[in-house]
């Protein structure tokens, strides 16, 4: 099992914040996309790391799934994630904004060859 709490800083939602409200809100809402595009990259870069040491340990990683909103604090408090400036505010809102706290699992490659095979011999 692997878990990881993935941010792109508080940069751009201060950028977006701080925006005059012009041009109908389209500058925040281009802003808005770039982060979220920049951190479901920043997620799929951490998703390719864990697949590569999960690969080179025999193994294979499942999808990665968000964790849910009632185990976020324990899940950020194990992982130490204040030392990354990743919190759970009063109302259960992470800060910074752009973050995402995931997990997936490790399967044993070995095992999963085993069951096929053994299914094919069926």
């Amino acid at each position: 099992l692997s878990v990881a709490a993935v941010t792109i800083g508080p940069a751009m939602e201060e950028a977006i914040r701080t925006l005059p409200n012009q041009d109908d809100g389209r500058k925040s809402i281009l802003l808005e996309s770039i982060a979220r595009d920049a951190l479901d990259q920043s997620l799929r870069f951490v998703e390719r790391l864990l697949g590569e040491e999960a690969k080179s340990d025999g193994c294979e990683i499942s999808p990665v799934y968000p964790v849910d909103s009632p185990l976020q604090g324990a899940v950020l408090a194990l992982l130490k994630s204040h030392k990354a400036d990743i919190i759970l505010d009063g109302q259960g809102q992470i800060s910074p904004l752009f973050t995402s706290v995931s997990f997936c699992f490790w399967n044993s490659l070995s095992k999963n060859k085993n069951a096929k095979s053994s299914l094919q011999g069926s």
